[in-house]
């Protein structure tokens, strides 16, 4: 198991030896969508024309990927998502798409693949 796998189930253990139960899909998705907007913030503070008021804190990048990984994983663990097999399925889905470039710049080129 990777370290998603072991974190993901960290969360369900944790969630139960608490007696807690998951939010709502809606208050997750809710929770989520600030913590991509408090991300969003995070970065255009540091990299974008955006200043934060001074005495301001400004946020974390680590911080609101965290949060925003945290949120996930409680709605794959409240519906029984296996978050490591939805990224592996993903990568896979992008070395399809890489290796279908790949084939077409070759046969545009006459380059044979081998």
């Amino acid at each position: 198991m990777c370290w998603l796998g072991n974190v993901q189930v960290a969360i369900d253990d944790f969630f139960k030896s608490k007696g807690l139960t998951y939010w709502h899909e809606l208050s997750i998705l809710a929770r989520l969508t600030e913590e991509v907007g408090e991300f969003a913030e995070a970065v255009n503070h540091f990299y974008g024309e955006k200043q934060a008021p001074i005495g301001s804190p400004i946020p974390s990048e680590e911080e609101e990927m965290g949060d925003i990984l945290f949120t996930l994983m409680c709605y794959a663990n409240k519906h029984n998502v296996n978050l490591r097999e939805c990224v592996l399925r993903s990568l896979d889905q992008l070395a399809d798409e890489v290796k279908a470039k790949e084939g077409a710049v070759a046969k545009k080129f006459g380059v044979e693949e081998g």
